[in-house]
C-alpha cells in the first residue's frame, strides 16, 4: 500500500498543488508524454493502486458482486466499498474515465 506522509500540507497549499496538477494532465495531449508524467510521479505501487481502483469502478457498473471483484483483482471489500461509494456522487468526467475502457472485462 502507498505511504503518505505524516505530515499535512495545508488545505490551500494541498487544493493549489492538485488543481497545478490537473492543468498538467489538461495540456498534455501526446500519450507518450502522459506516460513519462506517470512513471515520473507515481511508483508502480501508486500506479496499480490507481488501476484497480479504475478496474473496480468499472467492475461495479458491470453489476459484480464483491466477492467476484475481489478475487478477480485481488482487493477488500473495504477497497470496493470506498470506490462504490466515492462514484455514487461522481462528476461527468469521472463517466469519462469509463468510454472506451468498457470492453475491458
Amino acid at each position: 500500500m502507498a505511504k503518505i506522509s505524516r505530515f499535512k500540507l495545508e488545505k490551500d497549499t494541498e487544493r493549489l498543488i492538485l488543481k497545478q496538477l490537473v492543468k498538467i494532465f489538461k495540456e498534455i495531449n501526446k500519450e507518450d508524454d502522459i506516460d513519462a508524467l506517470f512513471d515520473n510521479l507515481f511508483t508502480r505501487s501508486e500506479k496499480i493502486i490507481l488501476a484497480k481502483r479504475i478496474a473496480i469502478a468499472i467492475l461495479l457498473e458491470k453489476e459484480w458482486d464483491y466477492f467476484r471483484i475481489g478475487k478477480k483483482l485481488k482487493v477488500s471489500h473495504a477497497t470496493i466499498s470506498f470506490v462504490k461509494n466515492s462514484k455514487l456522487g461522481a462528476s461527468p468526467a469521472y463517466q469519462q474515465l469509463f468510454k472506451g475502457l468498457e470492453n475491458v472485462f
